[in-house]
């Protein structure tokens, strides 16, 4: 049972991470990563839990961890996106694939597919909803706002913060992003749009005033009756608000969690759109089902189960990351310090408008 427990990263990291349900009755702390050097008073803690999988220190401290027999939870703060395991290219350039592989004891993870399927790569695996991804309140009210927040036919046509990992992909997508544009317009639908991605922006000529960026996802969805989007947390936000959501889907990967239809090349998207508008009652009835087998978890410590002899050689994991450390430009030493730092300052209301205008 895990009574206390300690996070490597900080407090202002985790605030629209943890679930206090999941958490239930468990004392935890924050700022473990600079207790590196200090492996006995990790031996404190009943689990020792992370999130930043790229992190060549938080990978050390793990590695010593599972050295002296310490628990260790690998926490996902979104829902598993196939081609981000498979295709990000910020994480290849470590010299390892995107949660390829999970040297942590424990992964916690959004849905069943997700927790199945990681419990067939061995690892022990946990249901797990971090509130930026779906409330409780959302939850609860789910049954009565399906129609009774459809009061405008306006869309929202969205993406992930990377919807494409190369130019291939970007060609694909705003391809599908003007056809769905195209059918829009031909029957006359509303629509806005929000997106950071500049080089999307730019391609679409998409005008400032019709890109909502500033406020909250959750308020912006509100304000439309149907959302159109890249695969993302944002298709379990706005499904649990009640709203038909239409996927975008422009790769060959797998899906971990699927929406109520589906846009791609091969539609006749003036039909698919007329089908959103009209609520589909056997449609709208497999977004509750998603959600509802989403949500379906409960404590930490009712799912904990006998942790797995995994037979995967961490040997070359090992190396890159250790590599990876003697080759940064930063002495590793220093990046806790500098994570704490970034994530203080991303509270400040003028420096997010700042990256969002930067990073696009």
């Amino acid at each position: 049972m895990f009574k206390n427990i300690i996070f490597l990263e900080s407090k202002e990291f985790y605030r629209d991470i943890l679930d206090p349900f999941f958490f239930k009755d468990v004392d935890f702390q924050f700022d473990g990563a600079k207790f590196y050097k200090n492996v006995s008073f990790l031996k404190k803690f009943d689990l020792v839990i992370y999130t930043i999988y790229s992190s060549s220190l938080y990978n050390k401290i793990i590695f010593l961890c599972k050295k002296n027999n310490i628990p260790t939870m690998l926490l996902m703060d979104g829902i598993c996106e196939f081609s981000n395991f498979t295709k990000n290219k910020n994480i290849q350039r470590l010299g390892f694939d995107n949660y390829f592989p999970i040297i942590a004891d424990y992964i916690a993870v959004v849905g069943e597919r997700a927790k199945f399927y990681f419990n067939e790569l061995d690892t022990t695996a946990l249901m797990f909803l971090p509130p930026r991804v779906m409330n409780k309140a959302a939850l609860d009210n789910l049954n009565h706002s399906i129609k009774k927040d459809m009061h405008t036919e306006k869309f929202l046509i969205t993406t992930a913060n990377t919807a494409y990992y190369d130019s291939e992909e970007f060609g694909r997508l705003c391809n599908l992003l003007k056809k769905t544009i195209l059918a829009l317009n031909k029957d006359g639908y509303d629509y806005i749009f929000r997106i950071f991605d500049q080089r999307i922006i730019d391609f679409l000529k998409i005008e400032s005033g019709y890109n909502k960026t500033e406020g909250s996802f959750e308020e912006v969805v509100k304000s439309v009756g149907f959302v159109i989007t890249t695969p993302s947390s944002i298709m379990l936000q706005a499904m649990s608000l009640g709203k038909p959501v239409g996927l975008l889907l422009y790769r060959d990967s797998p899906l971990f969690i699927q929406s109520g239809w589906i846009f791609h090349d091969g539609i006749n998207f003036q039909d698919t759109i007329k089908s959103m508008v009209s609520l589909d009652e056997k449609r709208m009835a497999f977004q509750s089902c998603e959600i509802k087998r989403v949500s379906g978890y409960t404590v930490i410590n009712d799912q904990v189960d006998i942790i797995k002899n995994k037979n995967i050689d961490y040997a070359e994991f090992v190396n890159k990351n250790l590599l990876n450390m003697l080759n940064s430009k930063f002495n590793f030493n220093f990046e806790f310090f500098l994570r704490r730092t970034y994530w203080k300052l991303r509270k400040n209301k003028f420096l997010k408008r700042l990256r969002s205008r930067v990073m696009g």
